[in-house]
């Protein structure tokens, strides 16, 4: 099990450290992701800023632009260059501030995307260095198209990430690289022909808090039971919006074309209600579009993948866990699409063991991410984004007909055998294992002893990582539960 990170923190020496802390006033510079061999974002506004000398006139020049800023009282600039189209031609920018000239050379124009999360978003090439497939993708991976900007974990309470810059896609450069993100990062510029730069931003064990800015919980719902002692917010032992002020912060507001996000282990072996894990994400997505100034930022997720969370590893939290919570979290991961410009790779699919937190498949959750990107961000036709999602349930002559979203060219059951794990529930308020019949964009569920059905559900256990119902597609359902209360911890059920 990967390390966990939120452990109890001594709060007043980390409040009197937060306090001392100064603002960094050594003349020009930039942030780090504002450095030699970067992508900037086509066709949008970009923001170009950092520190000088209080009061001095800044000039950036690119592209044909010249944009100048004056630096406040704290050393701090900014200046906005005009859209620009894509363009593989490495470039300079020069930035001046009296005589000091600061020069970021080799930058293209294309697509940025974002991947943030937890381990399995941190999850590298390099560590899948025993799958024998990965050493074609490492051995082709010379690409100066993608280029790779990896965010570390660090130790700092602020300031700038800790990283070692962009880097130009090459067999050893890669390799430190979200395999997720990467994997998405070649299925753009094989289609798009752009450059892509992904930002790797992610920390194995970390709880959705830390992603969370502090001052946006303190006034949040989801965040009651939270401590506040001044500017400091903590819950359940955590710092609230460590991680954002140290990986997410120094990166805002450079100009992205979306956010790649896997995270929620650590919330369901923190022992996180399912609604509550519902209501912070939303504030997270809330958050993040509003640093950046994009409300309209696409936001793609990945859903939780099959794990044995109820056989944890911890004697604390074995037997705690009911094997109903997974799925209660993966049906509100599949709710949180009502959010606009958000969306969710199913993967329930691509999972070996359950007994690893870390599915090794990270090729084809790269893909699916890639499936969310092509249609709602590139406009791509005739191709199916999504696996099959919940949309209606419907009650006649005592059986249940299920109606889906993202059907494709028609459902299918996997490999043509009868469809499995589907229950349904009378008035008792339990669930039985039931028939299930494919009738055109539907499914009809239905039990002899429940003659009067409720609602219904697919795929609710935890350990379920061979999936029944898919598209022609081969895009496979995503487990739900017709019943908003299904977020509820401890779901009752008869197996």
């Amino acid at each position: 099990m990967e390390k966990q990170i939120w452990v109890k923190i001594f709060i007043p020496l980390v409040s009197l450290v937060l306090a001392i802390v100064p603002e960094a006033m050594a003349g020009l510079s930039l942030p780090a992701v504002i450095s030699e061999n970067a992508v900037l974002q086509r066709d949008l506004p970009l923001p170009i800023w950092g520190k000088a000398d209080p009061g001095q006139t800044v000039s950036v020049e690119f592209a044909g632009q010249k944009k100048t800023a004056q630096a406040d009282g704290n050393g701090k600039w900014r200046v906005t260059l005009d859209p620009m189209p894509a363009s593989a031609q490495g470039r300079e920018m020069q930035v001046q501030a009296g005589e000091q000239i600061v020069r970021v050379g080799n930058l293209l124009i294309g697509d940025v995307w974002l991947g943030s999360g937890q381990s399995n978003m941190q999850f590298s090439l390099a560590q899948l260095h025993q799958q024998k497939r990965i050493e074609a993708d490492i051995a082709t991976a010379t690409n100066p198209m993608v280029r790779l900007f990896v965010c570390k974990t660090t130790s700092r309470l602020q300031g700038e990430v800790d990283t070692d810059g962009w880097k130009v896609s090459s067999p050893s450069d890669v390799m430190e690289s979200s395999a997720v993100a990467y994997f998405f990062a070649q299925e753009v510029v094989r289609d798009q022909k752009v450059p892509v730069g992904v930002i790797t931003s992610a920390w194995g064990g970390t709880r959705i808090e830390l992603w969370t800015p502090s001052e946006a919980a303190k006034s949040s719902a989801a965040y009651k039971e939270a401590e506040v002692r001044g500017s400091l917010v903590t819950i359940d032992g955590l710092i609230v919006g460590m991680t954002y002020d140290r990986m997410i912060r120094p990166l805002v507001p450079y100009a992205l074309r979306g956010v790649l996000w896997y995270q929620g282990e650590s919330n369901i072996l923190g022992g996180d209600k399912p609604s509550r894990f519902m209501e912070k994400t939303e504030l997270l997505m809330a958050c993040w579009r509003k640093a950046w100034g994009h409300e309209d930022l696409p936001f793609y997720s990945v859903q939780l993948a099959p794990y044995r969370y109820s056989q944890a590893h911890s004697p604390a939290q074995k037997g705690s866990i009911s094997p109903d919570i997974l799925p209660a979290y993966q049906d509100v991961q599949r709710r949180l699409l009502s959010v606009p410009h958000t969306g969710m790779a199913v993967i329930t699919d691509l999972v070996a063991n359950t007994g690893d937190v870390h599915p090794v498949n990270k090729w084809d959750v790269g893909k699916r991410l890639w499936l969310l990107a092509a249609v709602n961000c590139y406009g791509k036709k005739g191709i199916e984004s999504s696996g099959p999602l919940f949309k209606t349930l419907q009650i006649r002559d005592g059986k249940a007909i299920v109606s889906f979203d993202h059907t494709g060219g028609g459902l299918v059951a996997n490999k043509g055998e009868p469809l499995r794990y589907f229950e349904i529930c009378g008035e008792d308020g339990q669930y039985r294992p039931a028939h299930a019949e494919i009738k055109a964009d539907g499914v009809v569920v239905s039990e002899p002893t429940v003659t009067r059905p409720v609602a219904v559900r697919y795929a609710w256990d935890e350990a379920i990582s061979s999936p029944s119902l898919y598209n022609k597609e081969g895009l496979p359902a995503s487990p739900f539960c017709s019943k908003s209360t299904a977020v509820s911890e401890k779901p009752n059920s008869t197996r």
